[in-house]
């Protein structure tokens, strides 16, 4: 067991924000989701008053969803935050279908559809979904025979974390890569990173909440994915010219592990 936790804890020395066990720990705090969709809706007095972190939402008739955050501001809108990376997780339909799930279920009986509140389904990608080159593309319904926009309240959104640049926005991706809380832009984050990343008692709970996952057979592919990520990054790395010693202290494993992976990996002779 002990060196199953010494093993988690090296995986939680490599957890971004994209990884979304670890994102819905972030966010679990409200001053962090108030930061996020302040920045992605370039709104800075929006003040989020309800925050439920993979919330489930049930319908006896369609399928049910669990949602990586659920938020409520002061006016009521509500906003409903995904971080996907894989390409599948983010399909347009599936945008459609979240969409359409949070309408089925926030008007109380009874209530007349027009007092339905703004709905933003935000999507957080590894990858440039749509494809079009661009950080952020916000859909809304228009009436296609006037250019103009319908107005019905509802958004979707997506984020494309593989751009980045010096807007508040890019910042903000930049920190959504971002193993290392040192090198984060918005303090909000880099402090609810690091106490995840350093608190002892914080660690242990992750380490917990990976153990369950393993166990219940959540978390291989997951555990799997991470260690070809850090060969890639090591491979890459020595060919690029970076010392093994760099290396080493880069991906927290030591110089003869380094030298491991790279002659297993036919690099290193």
């Amino acid at each position: 067991m002990k060196d199953m936790e010494k093993y988690y804890q090296s995986l939680i020395e490599q957890f971004t924000l994209l990884d979304d066990t670890f994102m819905r720990l972030i966010f679990k705090d409200i001053k962090c989701t108030q930061l996020l969709i302040r920045t992605i809706l370039d709104n800075p007095t929006l003040e989020i008053k309800m925050l439920e972190v993979q919330s489930s939402i049930n319908n006896m008739l369609t399928k049910s969803v669990i949602m990586d955050v659920l938020a409520t501001d002061k006016n009521g809108d509500i906003y409903n935050i995904e971080v996907q990376r894989a390409n599948e997780g983010a399909n347009r339909k599936r945008a459609r279908y979240h969409s359409s799930i949070l309408d089925a279920n926030i008007l109380e009986k009874g209530k007349d559809p027009k007092n339905l509140p703004n709905t933003y389904i935000i999507f957080i990608t590894e990858k440039d979904v749509l494809g079009y080159g661009k950080m952020l593309y916000t859909v809304t319904r228009m009436i296609k025979e006037l250019g103009e926009e319908f107005k019905d309240g509802s958004n979707i959104i997506y984020v494309n974390t593989s751009i980045q640049d010096d807007s508040n926005l890019g910042k903000l991706m930049h920190d959504f890569r971002c193993s290392n809380p040192q090198e984060m832009n918005y303090e909000v984050l880099k402090e609810q990173v690091q106490s995840y990343k350093q608190d002892e008692r914080k660690i242990k709970d992750m380490c917990k909440i990976m153990e369950q996952l393993r166990e219940d057979g959540r978390i291989e592919g997951k555990i799997e994915g991470k260690i070809e990520e850090r060969i890639n990054t090591i491979i890459n790395l020595y060919k690029n010219n970076v010392g093994i010693d760099i290396i080493s202290k880069s991906v927290s494993i030591t110089e003869e592990e380094v030298k491991d992976i790279l002659i297993k990996n036919k690099v290193l002779q």
